[in-house]
């Protein structure tokens, strides 16, 4: 699960950074897998 918690650590750092026109997405599949994205709200 290496690569879902390093995902993970990434997510966090850009939700930490201000950035005000993308929105950090985290999905958690049936897997435990942890995918973030990008949306424009």
């Amino acid at each position: 699960m290496k690569f879902a918690k390093a995902l993970t650590k990434v997510s966090a750092e850009a939700l930490a950074k201000p950035v005000p026109t993308v929105m950090i997405s985290i999905e958690t599949n049936a897997d435990g897998l942890v995918f973030a994205g990008t949306s424009d709200p």
